[in-house]
């Protein structure tokens, strides 16, 4: 009997959240589609980055370095972002992000070192940043 309502309310709340979805503007639906898809696989690699960063060679504190890098560009470049788009349209800009998240998955699924593993966060981070920069103008 108490499974059946619980069934019957998470039905009725998912059933609430796909009619919203479909309500909404197509551009919409792919960013969150592809924003989405992008957290889901960083989530997917993200525990494992240290592990592998490690098994490369890199000790604790190099491996702060790699964090460290990529956070720091992605909130140097944020400031100059809005700039950007205002001069060359959001849609190139976030063109240019995806371009570059999928570079840094490239790059980081074929390192051989931990310092390329620095040059693929910095990517992903610049990406990252980029690619939601758009978003929030918008």
């Amino acid at each position: 009997m108490v499974l059946m309502q619980i069934a019957e309310k998470t039905l009725g709340a998912f059933s609430k959240g796909v009619g919203f979805f479909t309500r909404q503007q197509r551009d919409w639906k792919i960013t969150v589609l592809r924003s989405n898809l992008n957290m889901f696989v960083y989530r997917m690699v993200f525990p494992y980055m240290a592990i592998y960063t490690r098994e490369l060679g890199a000790t604790g504190t190099q491996l702060g370095i790699v964090n460290s890098v990529g956070m720091g560009i992605s909130g140097l470049t944020a400031p100059f972002l809005g700039w950007l788009i205002d001069r060359v349209g959001a849609r190139r800009i976030y063109l240019i992000g995806i371009v570059l998240l999928a570079i840094s998955y490239l790059v980081y699924g074929l390192a051989q070192s931990w310092v390329i593993i620095i040059v693929a966060m910095a990517a992903y981070w610049l990406g990252f940043g980029i690619a939601k920069s758009p978003l929030i103008s918008k």
